[in-house]
């Protein structure tokens, strides 16, 4: 997906822009994240929150492959200032998966 606003209260970003300056001008309230992404993870994305002194919650969606309490205490651990909550992809089969990627549902 590209970055933009898809609605008036929601905003898509790369981890890239996820800039102090950024948070401080969109002031969210809730920034969710999935746990592991092509070249980053919700831990660095939790401490670039806590560097900005984020005050609203992270949200991150982790996959059923993943262990979710290994997920959820990097990120505590690491980051305890900033507020948490996750939750686990529903498993999707691969045909639906494959199926949804050739229609172009999925996108990184």
């Amino acid at each position: 997906m590209r970055a933009g606003s898809i609605a008036a209260d929601v905003r898509l970003m790369s981890f890239r822009s996820l800039t102090v300056s950024a948070l401080r001008e969109l002031s969210p309230r809730t920034i969710v994240t999935p746990a592991i992404r092509n070249g980053f993870d919700a831990v660095e994305v939790a401490r670039r929150l806590e560097a900005a002194r984020y005050g609203g919650v992270l949200v991150v969606g982790v996959e059923p492959r993943l262990d979710s309490e290994v997920v959820a205490r990097d990120v505590r651990d690491s980051c305890p200032s900033v507020r948490c909550t996750f939750y686990t992809y529903p498993a999707v089969g691969a045909e639906a998966v494959s199926g949804m990627s050739a229609r172009g549902a999925l996108h990184d």
